[in-house]
C-alpha cells in the first residue's frame, strides 16, 4: 500500500483580514503576527543575525519558545529586541516550566487535527495516521485530506498551503 503524507508545517497562512493598526496591540506583537501570517518570521530573524533560515529555526524553538537556563543566544536577543511585548509573554508563560508552551502549541495542534479535521475524515471512511505535523493517508483519501484541512483553516480565517508528498508501490 503507498503511503501517502500530507504536512501542514512550514507553510504560510495568511489571515482573511489584515491585522488592523487601530488595535490594542502594541507595535511589536502587529508586526510579529504580520510577519508570522505572511510565512517571513525565520527570514527576518535570519537577515537580522546573519545566521541560515534553518539554523534560526532551529535556535528559535531551542533558544526562546523552550529556553532551558541562562545563556546568550543571537537568536533570542534579535528576538528580544525587535518583539519584546511578544519575548515577555513567552517568558511568563513558561516561567514555571521552560516547556510550558511548546506543550501548549502541541495541544492546540493536536485539538485541531484530532478533533476538528480527523471527524470530517473518519464520516467519509478516510483512515489517517499522525505523527507529530503530518498526517498519513492512503492514496485515493488525499483530496477528501486536503479538502478538510482547508475548509477547517477556512472556517477558522485562515487560508492555506499544504505539502502532499507520496510514494509509488
Amino acid at each position: 500500500m503507498p503511503k501517502w503524507l500530507l504536512t501542514y508545517k512550514h507553510t504560510p497562512v495568511a489571515p482573511s483580514r489584515s491585522p488592523d493598526s487601530s488595535s490594542s496591540s502594541p507595535a511589536d506583537v502587529a508586526l510579529f503576527s504580520a510577519l508570522v501570517l505572511r510565512g517571513d518570521f525565520y527570514s527576518r530573524l535570519s537577515d537580522v543575525t546573519g545566521l541560515d533560515r534553518p539554523t534560526v529555526k532551529k535556535r528559535f524553538l531551542v533558544d526562546v519558545l523552550a529556553k532551558k537556563g541562562r545563556y546568550p543566544s543571537t537568536v533570542e536577543s534579535a528576538f528580544r529586541q525587535a518583539f519584546p511585548s511578544v519575548h515577555r509573554a513567552i517568558k511568563r508563560i513558561n516561567q514555571r516550566d521552560h516547556g510550558e508552551l511548546i506543550r501548549t502549541l502541541q495541544r492546540l495542534e493536536a485539538s485541531l487535527v484530532v478533533e476538528t479535521v480527523a471527524p470530517r475524515l473518519l464520516a467519509q471512511r478516510c483512515p489517517i495516521v499522525t505523527v507529530h505535523d503530518c498526517v498519513y493517508s492512503r492514496r485515493d483519501d488525499v483530496d477528501s485530506l486536503v479538502a478538510a484541512f482547508t475548509s477547517v483553516f477556512r472556517e477558522l480565517g485562515f487560508s492555506l498551503a499544504l505539502h502532499v508528498t507520496g510514494e509509488e508501490p
